[in-house]
């Protein structure tokens, strides 16, 4: 569920202004506006889906059924998160580039 959480909290962030929406429902619009892949939004509802299933059902997730939600995770805050800041810090302009040295 710890995993469930951490989508909540993400997509939070970047569908500002959604707290009142369900997951499932920022997911869609997380896609439609192009936040995230439709790819990732898939994955994305199988772990909203899988994070239902553990709060309601009594079987313990197998490790593998973690290691896969932990990889979703990840992959999922890279994408959203880490990448565009990684672009945006590359495209920023750097501090005296393309100025001319002093004579």
């Amino acid at each position: 569920m710890m995993y469930r959480k951490s989508l909540e909290s993400a997509t939070k962030v970047l569908d500002p202004g959604s707290d009142k929406k369900n997951l499932a429902t920022r997911i869609k619009s997380l896609v439609s506006v192009h936040a995230i892949t439709p790819a990732l939004g898939s994955w994305a509802n199988e772990v909203r889906l899988g994070g239902n299933e553990a709060a309601h059902e009594d079987d313990p997730f197998s490790k593998e059924d973690a290691e896969a939600l932990h990889s979703f995770c990840e992959n999922f805050l890279t994408y959203a998160f880490t990448m565009p800041s990684a672009v945006a810090r590359r495209a920023a302009p750097q501090k005296g580039a393309n100025q001319p040295e002093p004579s």
